[in-house]
């Protein structure tokens, strides 16, 4: 193995740890930005729900429902971090 070889295969070994880093760090704030909207569908859906409920429409209350149920289960861990 030359030595150009070794460097080149020194330089794709960095650059592919650079874009290792970067798809997590891509992949942290997604998952932060999925917890937060399902923090806060949590909180503001109980308003629709009830108003389908008052409307009378059952079968939209219910989806609602589940809808509210799965946004709290994936919401559950978000923390604000702005702290």
């Amino acid at each position: 193995m030359t030595s150009s070889t070794r460097t080149f295969e020194s330089n794709r070994l960095v650059a592919s740890d650079g874009l290792v880093q970067t798809v997590h760090g891509s992949w942290l704030t997604l998952a932060q930005s999925v917890r937060w909207l399902s923090f806060w569908a949590a909180i503001a859906l109980p308003l629709l729900s009830l108003s389908a409920l008052y409307l009378g429409e059952s079968g939209l209350f219910l989806v609602l429902l589940g809808v509210q149920l799965l946004a709290l289960r994936v919401g559950h861990d978000y923390t604000n971090t702005d702290q």
